[in-house]
């Protein structure tokens, strides 16, 4: 089975995209994508391109703060030149897999890479979840008080405080270690990692724990790239009328 995957996997991977890819065309309603396309203003295409180029720099930037052993160059054209894959599954998630399965294919230190991106994933979705939260609750409110616009911001800023306190202190590291330890005793973890593989995930999440500064700059990115993509759009859709 082996030597057959070595053999003709490139082929069925090729295959298998192809398929994904014709099904795709064969679903688009051609007609009416060609409506939308004239009713959309030609700026939206200059203007959408800088906006997912950021997001995808800073989101290099993040990984990079916590992965500090590669260059952040090879991250940034790593992240890019994969771009053209994520139509496949398009999702967030689809950069990491491809970054994880090309850092695999030159041998480096998979489970470093894994738990880094472990972490970049949950730092960014407290943050996430907090700006969401705050949003919901300022949407949420009859009659805008001052009282209710500033609490949103004051949860969203307890919030925040309690990542770094935690962070700082290596309290949600200690939980994090002792979660893992329990998870990958189980039978489900142990078909897929073996024992030395789920001590490797402890100790690498125990050293990034240590990164004290990457880690408040990956939270401060993700804080700010938030608040402004928010605002950009927000300002964005009051120029010009949007619904």
């Amino acid at each position: 089975m082996k030597s057959f995957w070595q053999r003709y996997g490139y082929w069925i991977k090729l295959a298998v995209s192809v398929v994904l890819l014709v099904l795709l065309i064969v679903k688009v309603d051609v007609k009416v994508m060609y409506q939308s396309i004239q009713l959309v203003p030609w700026w939206y295409l200059p203007v959408g391109g800088v906006i997912y180029g950021l997001i995808q720099t800073v989101a290099s930037i993040r990984w990079w703060l916590l992965t500090s052993d590669l260059p952040l160059r090879r991250i940034i054209l790593m992240t890019f030149g994969t771009q053209h894959l994520v139509f496949l599954l398009p999702s967030s998630l689809t950069t990491d897999v491809l970054r994880i399965a090309f850092l695999r294919s030159e041998k480096t230190d998979l489970s470093k890479r894994l738990t880094s991106l472990a972490v970049d994933k949950v730092l960014g979705l407290t943050v996430l979840l907090g700006t969401i939260g705050s949003c919901l609750v300022i949407d949420s409110m009859h009659e805008k008080s001052i009282f209710g616009l500033l609490f949103p911001g004051v949860l969203l800023v307890c919030i925040s405080t309690t990542v770094l306190i935690l962070a700082f202190t290596n309290v949600w590291a200690r939980i994090a270690s002792l979660t893992l330890t329990i998870l990958f005793k189980t039978p489900m973890f142990q078909t897929f990692l073996s024992g030395r593989s789920s001590r490797e995930f402890v100790e690498n999440l125990e050293k990034i724990s240590q990164l004290k500064g990457r880690m408040l700059l990956n939270v401060a990115l993700a804080f700010l790239f938030q608040l402004s993509s928010a605002s950009a759009f927000l300002v964005l859709g009051y120029v010009f009328n949007f619904g």
